[in-house]
């Protein structure tokens, strides 16, 4: 049974990559027209995010992940969905350089993204977002600062569970998925309210790693 099974996954993954190899074949005939040129790129981007999150099954747990690298991805994926909704999030990074974390970065990349749109969705006419990244002591620590109406204190305590939401549009489920992702790779996260401005604030302490080449 589980040859069987791993035979079907296997498969699967071939299946899929097809697909997405397609999608990046259209999308380069796209491109050379500048008509289409915006929408070859998201194609393209949306693409390459499907093929590493399949090859995310296949990451080690322990492998090295550029916080840079990973944060810049994120950001991309992230503005992309927000700006079909109609909402124009400006993000920015200040990052130590040469940060990296363990883990898997297709989980890591999610993590962040959920976070990001769940700024996004605090600001929906649009609004800007922080992301700090810093070394402290034996972890890196990720913090995204955005200028939204913050979180209501007696929401603070419920921000992770499975299904809350203050948006009676969303599903409530993408800060509970984004702390899941941060638990499983050995790491920390918390929310709060600033205290320098109006908006909330994330936190992620996540274990350090030595880069791949050091």
């Amino acid at each position: 049974m589980k040859a069987q099974a791993d035979l079907a996954f296997h498969g699967l993954v071939h299946d899929l990559n097809n697909v997405f190899n397609t999608i990046l074949d259209a999308a380069e005939l796209l491109e050379s027209d500048p008509r289409w040129a915006s929408l070859a790129e998201l194609l393209q981007r949306n693409a390459r995010l499907g093929q590493r999150i399949l090859g995310g099954f296949a990451e080690s747990r322990g492998a090295a992940v550029s916080v840079n690298e990973m944060l810049e991805s994120a950001v991309k994926v992230a503005t992309d969905a927000l700006r079909a909704q109609d909402c124009d999030l400006e993000v920015h990074c200040k990052c130590e350089p040469g940060l990296h974390i363990r883990g898997s970065s297709t989980a890591w990349e999610r993590a962040i993204v959920n976070l990001l749109i769940n700024a996004g969705q605090a600001m929906p006419k649009g609004g800007a977002v922080t992301i700090q990244a810093c070394r402290a002591g034996p972890h890196v620590e990720i913090t995204i600062l955005d200028c939204g109406p913050g979180i209501p204190c007696e929401d603070l305590e419920r921000i992770f569970e499975p299904g809350f939401s203050t948006k009676p549009e969303c599903s409530g489920l993408g800060l509970h998925i984004a702390e899941s992702i941060v638990k499983q790779n050995g790491g920390s996260i918390s929310a709060a309210n600033r205290e320098d401005a109006s908006g909330a604030v994330f936190r992620i302490e996540a274990p350090c790693a030595l880069a791949a080449n050091s």
